[in-house]
């Protein structure tokens, strides 16, 4: 999956063959996904071990980047922080 997240902070998910803004599902009014709720975590570098089901053994880790939001945890194979600070630890 791709994800960034956009200079004003907003959460977007590569869909179809474009960026979608993650609307929030948890605000009143739709709000965008994004860094101005305080359980919206700065993403990291983290390993992760694929599982081949079929032989139901790990494969090689893979680097990725997560994003711990407010009920979700998501890995992105590609992603992208535009914002001023935007270095993805």
């Amino acid at each position: 999956m791709n994800g960034k997240i956009s200079k004003d902070g907003t959460l977007k998910i590569f869909r179809g063959n474009k960026f979608e803004n993650q609307c929030c599902p948890w605000v009143e009014k739709e709000r965008p996904c994004g860094d101005w709720c305080p359980l919206f975590a700065e993403p990291q570098t983290v390993p992760v071990t694929p599982v081949d089901l079929e032989a139901n053994k790990p494969l090689r880790p893979e680097w990725v980047t997560q994003l711990i939001l407010c009920k979700r945890r998501i890995f992105f194979k590609t992603f992208t922080d535009e914002r001023e600070s935007g270095e993805v630890k």
